[in-house]
């Protein structure tokens, strides 16, 4: 269970989230600073608060060490290395789940900057999925993907969620909230707090 609690980011307050495993999204208006959580809980932005992971205080580990356990993809990942390759191994479970996602191994040596944004989505993901983190924090991962990829992606969290893993999904589409996730929480007026799906 990852247990958020007295967390403040401007502009928001969490008193207290519980998430278990399963898909929860996260919904609110733009600007509400949905990211900035994101980041927060995966301690990658400066903020206050507990943050815990089955009675693991992220205060007593590295940083390395919670950022695997608790994985922040962005809705634009960042890449250090000119190509994918540099990123990924080269091994038979990278390259499968690579195929799910609709990507195909002559991606690999393309320069990152000629991939699309959707393509590069895919591989944010399947970069974070190959270290098989307990917590994935994802920030509109299917947004620049067209519906049929979209809806393989969806049943691959589905899938993982399933499994045991915390997936907490930001998302700005209804239709898609209602598909997947089995818990809605929403910002309102700075404050997290239960929603409706």
């Amino acid at each position: 269970m990852l247990i958020i609690k007295n967390l403040t980011i401007l502009p928001i307050n969490v008193e207290r989230l519980e998430l278990k495993a399963g898909l929860t999204a996260l919904a609110a208006p733009s600007g509400a600073g949905k990211s900035r959580l994101f980041a927060a809980i995966a301690d990658l932005i400066v903020n206050e608060g507990e943050v815990s992971l089955d009675d693991v205080n992220r205060n007593d580990i590295a940083a390395t060490h919670w950022r695997k356990m608790v994985r922040y993809v962005s809705a634009e990942p960042s890449w250090w290395g000119n190509t994918v390759a540099e990123h990924l191994s080269d091994d038979e479970k990278t390259r499968q789940m690579a195929t799910k996602f609709g990507l195909t191994s002559e991606l690999y040596e393309r320069p990152i900057e000629q991939l699309s944004t959707g393509e590069r989505q895919r591989f944010g993901l399947l970069r974070a999925l190959v270290d098989e983190p307990q917590v994935l924090l994802l920030d509109e991962p299917t947004a620049a993907l067209d519906q049929d990829t979209s809806l393989k992606i969806e049943a691959e969290l589905v899938r993982l969620a399933g499994e045991g893993r915390i997936i907490f999904i930001i998302s700005h589409s209804e239709a898609q909230i209602e598909r997947i996730a089995t818990r809605v929480v929403r910002i309102v007026d700075g404050k997290v707090c239960e929603g409706r799906k």
